[in-house]
């Protein structure tokens, strides 16, 4: 079988270098996956969530797995940058007015953002969440 490298990065201050590569600095580990498993490798990486902030969807110590795409639908898991902000993932609902964002913890509401907010607050996507790898 042959292998491929998954980079996994530690934080979400990701906003800049995600179009490119990720820094040295900011990479948290390699994990080898088999080629077969993840068809454009070069589009694919890892999140090491250190956060208790998006539960119960996902934990401190899981790995959010995205894969760098701007084909989004409603329902899909979706990593985003507001701004300046660290990247954060909700679940997408797209509306004829623009997007929902959904957060995972009951305690914090949706945030509606029209198209026009979309642009003017500089929301960008990451990529879609494909995968996860949880820690017992």
């Amino acid at each position: 079988m042959n292998y491929s490298t998954l980079i996994i990065a530690k934080n979400q201050n990701i906003n800049k270098e995600i179009q490119n590569n990720l820094r040295e600095d900011n990479i948290e580990r390699l994990i080898p996956v088999a080629k077969e498993r993840f068809s454009n490798m070069q589009n694919i990486f890892g999140l090491l969530i250190h956060t208790q902030a998006m539960r119960p969807r996902f934990y401190e110590g899981d790995i959010a797995i995205i894969e760098r795409t701007k084909e989004v639908k409603t329902g899909d898991i979706i990593m985003v940058t507001i701004g300046k902000e660290n990247a954060c993932i909700r679940e997408l609902v797209t509306t004829t007015d623009g997007w929902v964002l959904n957060p995972f913890t009951p305690m914090t509401p949706p945030t509606f953002y029209s198209w026009e907010e979309i642009e003017s607050k500089n929301i960008r996507l990451i990529g879609k969440v494909i995968e996860s790898i949880v820690k017992f």
